[in-house]
C-alpha cells in the first residue's frame, strides 16, 4: 500500500510550463517523501524546467545530483529545509535558501552555487571540491572540514558573514573560506573552539578576534596586497547575493582588520621541533604528563613498561591495511568479465602516463588485442556512466594498442610447478596469471595447439590469429 501511495503522489507532480515550475514538499496535509521530492525535480529538469520554487517540509538533499546541462537550473526553496541540501550539486546549479538550512549544506559539492538567506548548522561545506556556499547568517560546528580543490578548476568558497562553530576546517585540504564576524554570537572567538585541527591546505581569512587555533599546523598571517584585491573584488557579489551591501565599506575598511590562516608545507613542517619527538619523549614528557605516569591502563598493568624491540614488516607482517574504497567497483569494472579496472587506465591516461595505462591491462589479461580489441561485446563500454553525458570511453581502443606490449615483470619465483588441462582461452588465463605470481606453469591440450574456441570457432577474418597467438606464444617463457 505504501508503494502506491507514494506513486500517487508523484502522479501529482506538476508538469514544467516552459520554463518555471513550483513543487510542493507537502500535499494536502501528507508530507512528500524526500526520495519522491526529488525525482520530481529531476523529472522537471528533465521536461525543460530552468527555475524550480519548492515549497519543502524537511526534505533532505534538495538540490543535488542535477547534471550539468547548456542552461542555469535555478531553485528557490521556502520553509523547512532537511539536512544535504545542495550535497553533490554540479556547476551549472544554483540553489537560493530563503531562511536558515540543516546540517551538511553543500556536502560534496561538484560546482553548486548555493547562497543561504540564514544560518547553516552543522558540517556545511564538508568535503566540497569546487562551487561556492554563501551564508548570509553563520556556521554550526565542523563546517569546510575535509575541503580540498583540483587545480584544474576554480578553488571551492564558503563566506560566512557572521561566524563559524567548533572544529571549523577541520582537515581543510584546499579551498577558501571567509569568515566577515559581523555581529557573531561570540564577540571574543569568531572561529569557535580549535580550528584547524589537521589542515592541510587552503586559506581562511577572517575579521575579528579568535582564542587559538592549530599551531601545529597553520600559520597566522597578514593579509598580502593579493590576498586583499581578491577580497575586495569577491566581497562585493558575496554581499549581493545575501542583501548585505550595506555593509561592504566597514568589510573592506583597512586590510589591517583581517588576518589570514594559511597551512604548513611539508616542508615548512619538517623543520618545526615538535615534528621531531620520539616515542619515549612523547611518552615521558606529553603523554604521562597527561594522563599519569604508566598511561590510563597503568594500575592494571603488572610487567615492566618496555617498548617493542622492532615492528615486523615485509612478507612477515601480521595486520595489512585494506583500502576501503577498492571494496566495490564502478560500472565499467564491475561489468567486466575479466575485472579490468578501467577507470584506472583512464586516471592515468589524464596524468600522461599512456604506456602505463595500457600496461595495465596486461595484469588482468594475456589476450587484450583478442578480446577488448576484436571480439568482445564491451560490457564495460555499455555500463560506462559517460553514456549519460556524450559517450562512453573508447576503451575497446586500449586493447588493440596492448598488442604489442612487453609482458609484465612477474613475482619472484614461488618454488611451485602448476599444470593446467586445456589449452583455451581460459587456461590460458590461469597459466597467465598464475605465471604472474611468480610460478611454474605447464599447459596441457590435447589438441596439439593452443587457442580453444579462440582458433577453431571464430572466423580468421574477424579474429586475426596475430591478435593472439604472438601475444601469448610469445610470452609463455618470459622472465
Amino acid at each position: 500500500m505504501r508503494v502506491k501511495k507514494e506513486k500517487k503522489q508523484g502522479a501529482r507532480m506538476p508538469r514544467a510550463a516552459g520554463s518555471a515550475v513550483t513543487l510542493y514538499g507537502d500535499v494536502k496535509g501528507r508530507r512528500v517523501p524526500s526520495r519522491v521530492l526529488e525525482e520530481q525535480i529531476q523529472h522537471a529538469v528533465q521536461e525543460g524546467a530552468r527555475k524550480i520554487h519548492l515549497i519543502a517540509d524537511g526534505q533532505h538533499g534538495i538540490g543535488g545530483r542535477i547534471w550539468p546541462r547548456q542552461e542555469t537550473v535555478k531553485i528557490t526553496v521556502e520553509g523547512p529545509v532537511g539536512q544535504r541540501l545542495g550535497s553533490m550539486g554540479m556547476p551549472g546549479t544554483e540553489i537560493l535558501i530563503k531562511g536558515s538550512a540543516s546540517d551538511d549544506v553543500a556536502w560534496l559539492n561538484c560546482g553548486a552555487k548555493i547562497t543561504v538567506l540564514g544560518d547553516v548548522t552543522n558540517g556545511a561545506f564538508n568535503a566540497a571540491a569546487q562551487g561556492i556556499l554563501y551564508v548570509q547568517g553563520g556556521g554550526g560546528a565542523r563546517c569546510d572540514t575535509m575541503t580540498k580543490h583540483n587545480p584544474r578548476f576554480d578553488p571551492p568558497q564558503s563566506w560566512y558573514f557572521r561566524d563559524v562553530g567548533d572544529s571549523f576546517a577541520e582537515f581543510k585540504a584546499g579551498g577558501i573560506a571567509v569568515v566577515c564576524g559581523v555581529e557573531p554570537r561570540d564577540p571574543e572567538n569568531i572561529l569557535g573552539y580549535r580550528p584547524c585541527v589537521g589542515m592541510v591546505g587552503g586559506t581562511i581569512y577572517f575579521r575579528g578576534p579568535i582564542k587559538g587555533y592549530s599551531e601545529r599546523d597553520v600559520k597566522l598571517l597578514d593579509l598580502t596586497p593579493q590576498d586583499w584585491e581578491w577580497l575586495k573584488t569577491n566581497m562585493k557579489p558575496f554581499l549581493n547575493a545575501i542583501d548585505r551591501m550595506s555593509h561592504y565599506k566597514e568589510l573592506i575598511r583597512s586590510s589591517e582588520d583581517w588576518k589570514k590562516l594559511m597551512a604548513y608545507t611539508p616542508q615548512e613542517k619538517r623543520t618545526r621541533k615538535w615534528f621531531k619527538v620520539s616515542t619515549q619523549e612523547f611518552r615521558k614528557n606529553i603523554w604521562e604528563k597527561e594522563v599519569g605516569q604508566g598511561g590510563i591502563f597503568a594500575e592494571y598493568l603488572n610487567h615492566d613498561l618496555t617498548l617493542l624491540p622492532y615492528i615486523t614488516t615485509g612478507k612477515e607482517r601480521r595486520n595489512k591495511p585494506l583500502w576501503s574504497n577498492e571494496k566495490y567497483a564502478p560500472p565499467c569494472a564491475y561489468a567486466c568479465p575479466t575485472q579490468i579496472p578501467s577507470h584506472k587506465r583512464a586516471s592515468l591516461i589524464r596524468q600522461g602516463r599512456l604506456n602505463d595505462a595500457l600496461e595495465l591491462v596486461l595484469k588482468y589479461s594475456p589476450l587484450p588485442a583478442t578480446v577488448c580489441g576484436e571480439i568482445c561485446p564491451n560490457l564495460c563500454m555499455q555500463s560506462c556512466t559517460r553514456a549519460h553525458l556524450d559517450k562512453p570511453l573508447e576503451i575497446d581502443m586500449m586493447g588493440t594498442l596492448a598488442l604489442d606490449l612487453p609482458a609484465p615483470k612477474k613475482e619472484a619465483a614461488t618454488g611451485h610447478t602448476i599444470a593446467v588441462v586445456g589449452g583455451g582461452p581460459a587456461g590460458m588465463s590461469t597459466a597467465w596469471q598464475l605465471a604472474l605470481r611468480g610460478h611454474t606453469v605447464e599447459i596441457y591440450e590435447s589438441s596439439g595447439s593452443l587457442g580453444g574456441k579462440l582458433e577453431l570457432c571464430i572466423p580468421k577474418e574477424r579474429l586475426p590469429a596475430r591478435s593472439w597467438k604472438g601475444r601469448f606464444r610469445g610470452s609463455l617463457n618470459w622472465e
